[in-house]
């Protein structure tokens, strides 16, 4: 029971390191002004897909162990924030890329999503194959509400049923609004509410309890100018605002616990404590950049190796082994999935290349 304890420890420390490595300071008086572009936001979406695989890995292994670990200790408190960001820049480039582009950009927003929904469910048919080769039952209902993300067959869902939820909800804020920007972030954030109040009928608060990070993705597109100008004025400033909204997220993160409303609040205040940290330190390398530009896949794969090396038990047991040979396997899973995908997507509609993933500015 120990041994999961010390390699979960080793690894976090590990992940911690990789972060560290070509971090860069901003200089007393200066800011990163790039803090939120496209290069930061990659390593940002690294960070967390690789915390997900972390959580997901300590979800196939024999964690029934008391004490304080320092990994358990913190995905405790990570809990439903390792997507936070992710819904954030979602948000956040979406409102970018149709101020850029204009209507051809949120005309095609329908299209975006069916292409997701279409590799979505190419990776579900995966873990359909997977559990056919091993005599697992697997109804047909439940197969095709997989293919929405309703339902799960083995596969990570619930996140892409909310992000192509968030998506049409931001084709009909976007083309109703037109080019009022106010009104558009106004709009999607009040159907990204409704959304949630839909989803807690249905659904249990994982569903729903960060969504709304979408919606201050596309605010702080909206009023960027301005968060900027008044936070980056001087360095007290900048600490303030830092310490208030620190302060404002403990205090729901506190209170999180007995209710989903207070998490939605606590998930958002997250996302305002990174992107005002990021003014000051810049995280960004090689590794973190690979897993950032292949979030989806590997969100999506990595449950697949995971159950198919829990097939042999001596890998399982040997946790060094297993959690490398997992990732390396998400990791070869994941790019030859992207290149099947992506050259039968381009087939089908005359474009060749990944689904957009505006994440930042350029």
């Amino acid at each position: 029971m120990c041994a999961i304890i010390i390699v979960m420890d080793i690894l976090l420390l590990a992940l911690f390191l990789l972060i560290c490595w070509r971090m860069k300071f901003a200089k007393i008086g200066q800011f990163h002004k790039d803090y939120s572009g496209l290069q930061v936001s990659t390593a940002i979406k690294g960070i967390f897909v690789i915390l997900v695989f972390f959580c997901h890995f300590s979800s196939y292994v024999d964690t029934s162990v008391d004490g304080n670990a320092a990994w358990r200790v913190f995905f405790s408190w990570l809990g439903q924030l390792v997507v936070a960001m992710f819904l954030f820049y979602s948000g956040y480039g979406i409102m970018l890329s149709s101020r850029k582009k204009g209507d051809a950009y949120i005309k095609a927003l329908p299209q975006k999503v069916l292409l997701l929904l279409a590799k979505f469910a190419f990776a579900v048919t995966l873990f359909l194959a997977f559990r056919i080769l091993t005599g697992q039952e697997t109804s047909l209902s439940q197969y095709l509400l997989s293919l929405i993300g309703w339902e799960s067959i083995g596969n990570s869902n619930w996140y892409i049923f909310a992000i192509m939820a968030l998506y049409l909800i931001s084709f009909v804020g976007l083309r109703f609004a037109r080019k009022k920007e106010l009104l558009s972030a106004g709009i999607i954030t009040a159907l990204s509410l409704l959304f949630c109040f839909v989803m807690s009928r249905f659904k249990a608060g994982y569903w729903w309890n960060t969504a709304l990070c979408y919606s201050v993705g596309v605010w702080w597109a909206v009023l960027q100018p301005k968060i900027d100008k008044m936070t980056m004025k001087n360095i007290w400033t900048w600490l303030i605002s830092l310490a208030v909204s620190g302060l404002a997220f403990y205090f729901f993160w506190r209170r999180c616990a007995s209710s989903n409303a207070f998490y939605l609040v606590c998930a958002c205040l997250f996302c305002v404590v990174i992107n005002l940290a990021l003014m000051k330190v810049k995280i960004g390398n090689k590794v973190l950049d690979f897993f950032g530009k292949h979030v989806f896949s590997i969100y999506i794969l990595q449950r697949l190796a995971f159950m198919t090396l829990g097939l042999a038990p001596w890998i399982q047991s040997n946790l060094y082994l297993y959690f490398v040979l997992s990732l390396g396997g998400t990791i070869v899973i994941s790019l030859a999935f992207e290149l099947i995908t992506d050259y039968a997507l381009g087939k089908i509609t005359g474009k060749f290349g990944r689904i957009p993933q505006k994440a930042g500015k350029k």
